[in-house]
């Protein structure tokens, strides 16, 4: 039966960020360092990529206005024209491995700030890639309880995000009480799926 009632849904677009990135921030306190290799992408318009100070993301999804721009701004002209990329299609699959080779020896030649600048004149999406480790401590997530720190039985602790979503009047979790065994932690979570369920239902 419908109430009349509604609920507040509060999130954020860093509270949502760290979220969908929680294998990763857990994958790097285990001492796994991304981006790994990429020498064999799906897709070469869709793949990281090193330049001389870091790494960034190329999301390409124009091939005829974008892909002779890329190749003429990181100085690859010879290439345009090039009858093994003639569509996106192309550069997908089988096609995106001896292409992403291509595009990474351009790159590696500029600085994130230099691609930047190009990117922007062409008027092409550009991402610079930053690891999820500088999250961890990311001063205004745990100002806003964006993160919490697990115990686990063996001693080992992790820090995780929380839930990206929070109902009526509810705060995130504030971060970290350290002596927060995984049991405890799960028990909060439970709690809240459980609240969060029944107002859902008690609104529809």
């Amino acid at each position: 039966d419908k109430t009349g009632e509604g609920i507040k849904v509060t999130t954020s677009l860093l509270e949502v960020g760290l979220y969908l990135n929680h294998s990763q921030m857990i994958f790097n306190q285990l001492g796994v360092k991304y981006p790994k290799g990429m020498s064999t992408p799906n897709r070469a318009m869709s793949n990281t990529y090193k330049v001389k100070d870091g790494y960034i993301y190329l999301i390409t999804r124009n091939f005829e206005r974008d892909f002779p721009k890329l190749l003429k701004s990181i100085g690859l002209e010879q290439y345009i024209g090039d009858p093994r990329w003639t569509c996106m299609q192309d550069t997908q699959g089988e096609g995106a491995v001896e292409l992403s080779k291509i595009l990474q020896s351009g790159f590696i030649n500029y600085t994130i700030d230099e691609l930047r600048e190009i990117f922007q004149k062409n008027e092409m999406a550009f991402g610079e890639f930053r690891s999820s480790e500088e999250e961890l401590h990311d001063p205004q997530a745990e100002a806003n309880g964006y993160l919490s720190m697990v115990k686990y039985p063996d001693g080992k602790e992790f820090i995780v995000p929380n839930s990206p979503v929070q109902y009526n009047d509810e705060k995130a979790t504030n971060v970290v009480d350290k002596n927060m065994t995984l049991d405890e932690w799960f028990d909060i979570w439970l709690s809240t799926c459980k609240k969060n369920c029944r107002s859902s239902t008690k609104g529809s």
